[in-house]
C-alpha cells in the first residue's frame, strides 16, 4: 500500500469563492472528474477509486473483471457531463437534424434517417475518450490482446498509406 500526501494550493478563500458560484451540472461532473484508477482487492476482485486515494480508500466500483473496471474508470468523468450532441426540430426535413452546441451556438452537423437517442449518447462517450488521453488509454487497456494486435495494424497500415478515414 503506498501512502500519498495531498495538500491543496488554493486558498480556503478561493474554494469557498469557487463554491459559492457552482451550478448543480459542474458540481456533478466535478464528482465523477477523477482521474480514477483500479486496485486489485483479494484475489477476483477490482476497484475503481479515485486517483487521489490510498489503494485501501473507498470504492466507486467493484467488479470481477479488471477490463470492465478499466472501462468504468474511463467512463466516469463523462458523467455529470452536458451531451453536446442533441436533434433540432427541422419541420421541413424528412432526416432528424443532428446538432452539437459549440460555443453558444447550434452547429449543423448531420442527418439521421432515425432518431437514435442512442447514437448521441455514444458520440458524446466517443469524444470524450477522444479527448482525453488517461480514459483513451484505459480504453486501449481493457482491449484483449486480439483486439488490440488487430488495432494497432489496422493503425499503422492507415497511418503509413495516409489514411485518415474508416474503411
Amino acid at each position: 500500500m503506498r501512502s500519498r500526501k495531498h495538500y491543496n494550493v488554493f486558498s480556503p478563500e478561493f474554494l469557498e469563492e469557487r463554491k459559492k458560484r457552482e451550478e448543480a451540472g459542474a458540481a456533478a461532473e466535478a464528482a465523477f472528474a477523477g482521474p480514477w484508477r483500479v486496485v486489485k482487492r483479494g484475489s477476483e476482485r477490482f476497484a475503481v477509486i479515485h486517483a487521489a486515494l490510498d489503494d485501501d480508500g473507498p470504492e466507486e466500483a467493484v467488479f470481477t473483471s479488471r477490463e470492465t473496471a478499466l472501462l468504468v474508470a474511463g467512463l466516469y468523468p463523462v458523467l455529470g457531463r452536458d451531451n453536446p450532441y442533441y436533434f433540432s426540430d427541422d419541420a421541413g426535413e424528412p432526416r432528424a437534424a443532428v446538432c452539437r452546441a459549440a460555443g453558444g451556438r447550434e452547429l449543423l452537423i448531420g442527418r439521421l434517417r432515425y432518431r437514435h437517442v442512442e447514437l448521441l449518447e455514444a458520440l458524446h462517450v466517443a469524444e470524450y475518450f477522444l479527448s482525453s488521453p488517461e480514459a483513451l488509454a484505459g480504453l486501449l487497456g481493457a482491449a484483449s490482446y486480439d483486439v488490440a494486435v488487430r488495432a494497432g495494424k489496422l493503425l499503422a497500415a492507415r497511418l503509413h498509406h495516409g489514411e485518415g478515414e474508416a474503411s
